[in-house]
């Protein structure tokens, strides 16, 4: 029986210590983080290239899209007409 009292206290001060540890962090990444500014110029750059790059990543899953789907069209077509004899 005590056992598992002691495992269970073991338990919670473990989770103690880690809830500790959590709550430093945070107190630390909150002021470490609030200091940091970013100019609008980087701000906009940054913009710009996301934008960018999910154009191109929208446009990329399109084209695959087409020709995988022309791909597939021609492939039930030519099983078709082979099966028709043509």
């Amino acid at each position: 029986m005590t056992t598992n009292n002691q495992d269970l206290s073991e338990r919670q001060s473990l989770l103690e210590r880690q809830l500790l540890f959590a709550g430093v962090l945070l107190l630390f990444a909150g002021t470490s983080f609030g200091a940091i500014t970013i100019p609008t110029e980087l701000d906009s750059v940054w913009t710009d290239l996301a934008t960018a790059v999910g154009l191109l990543l929208g446009s990329a899953a399109t084209l695959f899209g087409v020709i995988r789907g022309s791909t597939a069209i021609l492939k039930v077509a030519s099983r078709f007409f082979s099966a028709a004899g043509a």
